[in-house]
């Protein structure tokens, strides 16, 4: 083989190790641990007058203006797991540090947004059945099990409101309420539109709605925010 080749090989792989040198320290900035993310994150920016066509409050980064700052992304109800993992985050900061001094941002989007509807709608969509949740006694759900107001202990489930009240931001995906509003339209023989305007006026009260959910993760990261995916 000519010294060419050699020099050749010899600068190529050079230059992959160089590139897997950068992608490993890449990646060790991404896991940084949590107290380097709070001492580098960044302050929550003024939030520019809404002026987009569809008025989307985006006030809620205001909010997120605590020392640690969490967003969980979660596209699934699964039992309200999205809601165990806030409550879970929130318990144990307090039990560390005392004070939390936490933002927290739950963002429901794809197949998770029923837990953001209120009794009439769950009623109306047969979501218990859809979802095949059942109550202590095994019968499907007609209420939002995830709402205080319904819940017994042996149910154990997280409630998003006693987590809003204790200052969890509940986003929630355009696009995937409108699509929960078409399968209303078809299912009570009503038009899109109509089915729209009565699904989004079952929300429940508090939760901010972004024109999707993947903006509306994204947006929590761009003040601050922790990034946590909920799943098994």
């Amino acid at each position: 083989m000519s010294t060419d080749s050699h020099t050749g090989r010899r600068d190529a792989l050079k230059h992959l190790a160089g590139g897997a040198f950068a992608l490993a320290s890449l990646g060790a900035a991404a896991c940084a641990t949590p107290a380097q993310a709070i001492a580098t994150g960044p302050t929550p920016r003024p939030i520019p007058p809404v002026s987009g066509p569809g008025n989307w409050d985006m006030s809620w980064l205001e909010r997120v203006n605590k020392r640690r700052r969490m967003v969980f992304d979660t596209s699934a109800v699964d039992g309200g797991m999205g809601l165990s993992f806030v409550s879970a985050y929130l318990d144990g900061a307090r039990d560390a540090y005392g004070d939390p001094d936490a933002s927290s941002v739950i963002v429901h989007r794809h197949a998770s947004v029923p837990v953001v509807l209120n009794d009439e709608m769950w009623k109306r969509l047969g979501i218990g059945e859809s979802l095949k949740m059942k109550d202590s006694k095994g019968e499907f759900f007609q209420k939002n099990p995830f709402l205080s107001q319904n819940q017994n202990k042996e149910d154990g489930y997280d409630s998003v409101d006693k987590l809003m009240e204790k200052g969890t931001i509940v986003v929630a995906c355009n696009r995937a309420l409108t699509g929960r509003a078409y399968t209303l339209a078809s299912k009570e023989k009503i038009s899109r539109d109509e089915a729209r305007k009565q699904l989004f006026a079952a929300i429940i009260p508090g939760v901010y709605v972004v024109p999707n959910g993947i903006f509306g993760v994204c947006a929590a990261q761009e003040v601050g925010c922790g990034y946590i995916r909920v799943q098994n």
